[in-house]
C-alpha cells in the first residue's frame, strides 16, 4: 500500500472506531483529494442520517437517477458553500456506493464525524426579512407580542421520512371516503422524496365537500401522521383580513396567522388550515382573497408585508389548505392557483369504518379502553339511520357522543 493513502486511512481510523483493515479493503487506490471529496460531501449533508436515508432508498434502484436528482436538490447549497467540484462529489459518492455494501456504507459514515449543520437548519434563510434584529421593529411590536424575538432565530423546517408518509396514508382506514385526497396530497410529497426533498411542502389545495363530511377532522389526522400540528383558523362569515394581522398600536391590533404559526411551531413551513373559505363576506376593511392571492404566490410570498409588525416576511415556505362546500364564491383567481380535490360522503360500506374510528378516537379523548364504553350495535343502527337522514360526519360524531354517555349513565344507575 502506498504511504499516502496508508496516512489518509489512518485519519480516517481515528475518527471513530473502525479497524484499519475494514478501510484498506475499501480504500484501495484511493488518493487525498478523493478523501477530501468523500468529507466534504459527507458534510454537506444535513445529518449523517438524511445522508444514509438518501442512499439507503436508493438502493433499490438500477439507474441511478437518485445521484443526479440528488445533485439538482443540493446543488445550489453545496456551490453556495464553496463546493466548487459538485459534479465529482456526488460522482464520488456513486462510486463509494457501488463499492460498499449498506453494513460498510453505515459504519464508514460513522467514522467520518465531521461537524454538520444542526439537523433541521436551513441555512440564511428566515421568516423576518425587512429587519436585521429584533430592535429595528416597532416598539409597539415588541411590547404586543410575546416571544418575538424567536422569529429571528427559527431556521428550521419541518421534515418527514417513509415512516411518516406511511403514518399519514394510513388515516385512508379511518377515512375511506378521503382516499383520492389523501392520496394526492401525500403523492406530491412522495415524489419530492423521490427526488432528495424531505420538507413538508403542500401546493394551495382546496378540499371540497358537503357540510359535516370531515373535510378539516380528516386533514388534521393526516398532518398529525405526519409529525405537523397544523393552525386551523375559520373564516366563515369574516368580512376583513384581520386574520393576517392588525397594525401594533391600535386598540384591535394582533399578529398575523402566518406569524402565530411560526411562533407556535417553531418551523418556517407550518400548515394552515383556512376552513370555509367560501363563506367570506366582501369587505371594505380588508379583503381576505386578495390577501391571499398574494401569500400562494411564491414571489410575492417571499416580500409579503406584514401588517402587525410593520416589516416584509418569507411566507413562501407555507403550505395552504382551504375546505369549502362550494367553489362558486371562491374568486377565480384563487381557483386556477390551487388544486381541487373532492371529498364525497361515504356511503353505506364505508361507513362503519368511520363509526369505528370515531367511537375509537372518543375512548383516547375519555382515556379508557374502547372497551369500557361500548357502542352497541343498536347504537350503531341508530347512527346509521341518522346519517342516511342528514349525511352529516359531525352529526354523527355528536350523536355517537351522546349515546355512549347515555349507556354510561345506565350503567350508573343500575
Amino acid at each position: 500500500m502506498e504511504k499516502g493513502l496508508k496516512t489518509e486511512l489512518k485519519k480516517l481510523e481515528a475518527f471513530g472506531a473502525v479497524e484499519f483493515a475494514v478501510l484498506k479493503d475499501l480504500f484501495q487506490g484511493w488518493d487525498h483529494v478523493d478523501f477530501l471529496l468523500v468529507e466534504a460531501a459527507i458534510q454537506a449533508a444535513s445529518t449523517r442520517q438524511q445522508l444514509r436515508e438518501r442512499l439507503d432508498h436508493a438502493q433499490w434502484q438500477e439507474d441511478e437517477q437518485w445521484a443526479m436528482a440528488w445533485e439538482v436538490h443540493f446543488g445550489v447549497a453545496w456551490k453556495s458553500a464553496g463546493y466548487a467540484n459538485v459534479r465529482e462529489t456526488v460522482a464520488l459518492l456513486r462510486r463509494l456506493q457501488r463499492i460498499t455494501n449498506e453494513s460498510e456504507f453505515r459504519t464508514l459514515a460513522e467514522a467520518l464525524r465531521v461537524q454538520m449543520p444542526s439537523d433541521q437548519e436551513t441555512p440564511g434563510r428566515r421568516y423576518i426579512t425587512g429587519a436585521q434584529n429584533q430592535y429595528e421593529l416597532p416598539r409597539s411590536v415588541r411590547n404586543g407580542l410575546d416571544n418575538y424575538e424567536r422569529l429571528f432565530e427559527i431556521r428550521n423546517v419541518a421534515r418527514f421520512d417513509q415512516e411518516a408518509l406511511s403514518s399519514a396514508s394510513a388515516i385512508k382506514e379511518r377515512f375511506p371516503n378521503a382516499g383520492n385526497v389523501v392520496d394526492g396530497l401525500l403523492g406530491e410529497m412522495r415524489r419530492g422524496f423521490s427526488l432528495a426533498d424531505d420538507t413538508i411542502r403542500i401546493r394551495p389545495t382546496i378540499i371540497l365537500g358537503t357540510p359535516g363530511v370531515g373535510k378539516t377532522t380528516m386533514v388534521r389526522a393526516m398532518l398529525e401522521g405526519l409529525g405537523v400540528v397544523p393552525e386551523i383558523v375559520s373564516v366563515a362569515g369574516h368580512n376583513d383580513s384581520q386574520i393576517f394581522g392588525v397594525s401594533a398600536g391600535w386598540s384591535s391590533d394582533m399578529p398575523s396567522v402566518m406569524t402565530t404559526a411560526i411562533l407556535k411551531q417553531g418551523v418556517l413551513n407550518p400548515v394552515l388550515v383556512v376552513d370555509e373559505i367560501d363563506k367570506v363576506r366582501p369587505s371594505h376593511n380588508g379583503d381576505i382573497y386578495a390577501e391571499l392571492l398574494l401569500l400562494t404566490e411564491p414571489t410575492d410570498a417571499k416580500t409579503y408585508r406584514d401588517k402587525f409588525l410593520s416589516t416584509t416576511t418569507d411566507c413562501s415556505a407555507i403550505s395552504w389548505v382551504f375546505t369549502a362546500n362550494s367553489l362558486e364564491r371562491i374568486p377565480e383567481a384563487l381557483r386556477s392557483r390551487c388544486v381541487i380535490y373532492k371529498m364525497d360522503a361515504p356511503n353505506q360500506s364505508q361507513l362503519p369504518a368511520i363509526l369505528r374510528s370515531m367511537h375509537a378516537a372518543y375512548a383516547v379523548e375519555r382515556g379508557v379502553d374502547p372497551r369500557m364504553i361500548p357502542l352497541t350495535l343498536e347504537d350503531r343502527e341508530v347512527v346509521i339511520d341518522d346519517f342516511t337522514q342528514h349525511t352529516s360526519l359531525r352529526r354523527s360524531k355528536e350523536l355517537i357522543r351522546i349515546l355512549v354517555d347515555f349507556r354510561q349513565g345506565e350503567l350508573g344507575r343500575a
